[in-house]
């Protein structure tokens, strides 16, 4: 496998798993919304302050990845000669994507731990 499957892997692997909460964030936030207003509670009011919080956090994620992408892109273009740097900005990637999809399993943990 060489090291441009490797990256475009890593991102694959952040997109699809931030994609998921993203979504999965959104149908919270609209199942809350729906409750009648004599349903909310304190509670209720910090879930749905929560959940837009981790939708902010996570869209600004989706466009650093994107961001990320773009500038990997030029990077293979300009400077492939440069193969062990190459390899050391793809293991720095593949280590943030890992960590990433850490932040996304807890905070998937989080918000089933608080329906």
């Amino acid at each position: 496998m060489n090291s441009l499957t490797i990256w475009q892997e890593c991102y694959a692997i952040e997109k699809n798993m931030l994609c998921q909460i993203i979504e999965e964030l959104k149908v919270s936030k609209r199942n809350l919304e729906r409750l009648p207003p004599e349903r909310w509670s304190p509670q209720i009011t910090q879930k749905a302050e929560n959940i837009e919080r981790y939708l902010n956090t996570l869209e600004g994620l989706m466009l650093t990845i994107k961001g990320y992408w773009m500038a990997m892109e030029e990077y293979f273009q300009s400077t492939y000669e440069s193969y062990s740097s190459m390899i050391e900005e793809l293991e720095f990637h593949k280590t943030r994507a890992t960590q990433l999809e850490k932040i996304i399993h807890h905070l998937k943990e989080q918000n089933h731990v608080k329906k």
